[in-house]
């Protein structure tokens, strides 16, 4: 039954086969799974992690881009909750997602910076949400003017009036080797994390990635959020 279970871990999604390596690695030798099993695993991760990296690089890049073009930005969800993680590397990342300030204009002019690197045309383009998407260099990347509550419309107007609120306060700072990268308030996040886990929930596919997002930010910024 063991070796049943292990297999349907190596067989299961990115994110469980990355948590199902970080505890197996801890295991003694003799409680260790299969070899083969064991070594697609570790295969497994090496691909996670080279992911990781090249997202976290392209992340960097591109806001650095913006920034010195005069457009600043936060880098929400996804790569910027990595940091929460015992590894960074070992969050599975898929886009990147970056927020202007409220103005309309920071979000046109970010547009028109992007356009000028992005591999292919625009696409998933939403006006009134102010969001638009780009390939760069085979990445996914998505810039956002706005931040919606993915609840219902009569809660549309307050979330914003809050985001805007929030984010019009120092970023939160996450030093790297290579760059630093401009992270939301912690405040934003507290509320924000759950909003993105709430619009997956009940809009698509809720994965354990978005509630180990929410969690592992609470767990390691607990002393710094308002409770109340």
């Amino acid at each position: 039954s063991r070796r049943l279970w292990y297999m349907w871990l190596s067989a299961s999604s990115d994110s469980s086969s990355m948590m199902s390596a970080d505890g197996i690695s801890k295991l003694p030798t003799a409680l260790r799974p299969p070899k083969r099993v064991f070594v697609n695993m570790v295969m497994s991760v090496k691909g996670i992690e080279d992911d990781s990296d090249r997202a976290l690089n392209m992340a960097m890049a591109v806001q650095s881009y913006l920034s010195q073009n005069q457009v600043e930005t936060v880098i929400i969800k996804g790569v910027g909750m990595a940091r929460n993680y015992p590894n960074p590397r070992h969050r599975v990342v898929g886009d990147i997602d970056l927020l202007t300030d409220s103005n309309l204009d920071s979000f046109e002019k970010g547009r028109q910076l992007l356009r000028q690197i992005a591999s292919k045309e625009e696409f998933d383009v939403d006006e009134e949400r102010r969001h638009v998407a780009f390939d760069i260099k085979n990445q996914l990347v998505e810039l956002h003017g706005l931040i919606g509550s993915f609840v219902n419309k009569e809660s549309e107007e307050f979330v914003r009036e809050w985001a805007t609120h929030h984010l019009s306060t120092s970023p939160v700072v996450w030093h790297l080797s290579k760059a630093d990268i401009k992270l939301p308030p912690y405040q934003f996040d507290a509320i924000y994390i759950f909003l993105h886990f709430f619009h997956h929930f009940v809009g698509a596919a809720c994965g354990l990635r978005q509630l180990c997002d929410w969690v592992l930010f609470f767990d390691r910024h607990s002393s710094i959020i308002d409770r109340d």
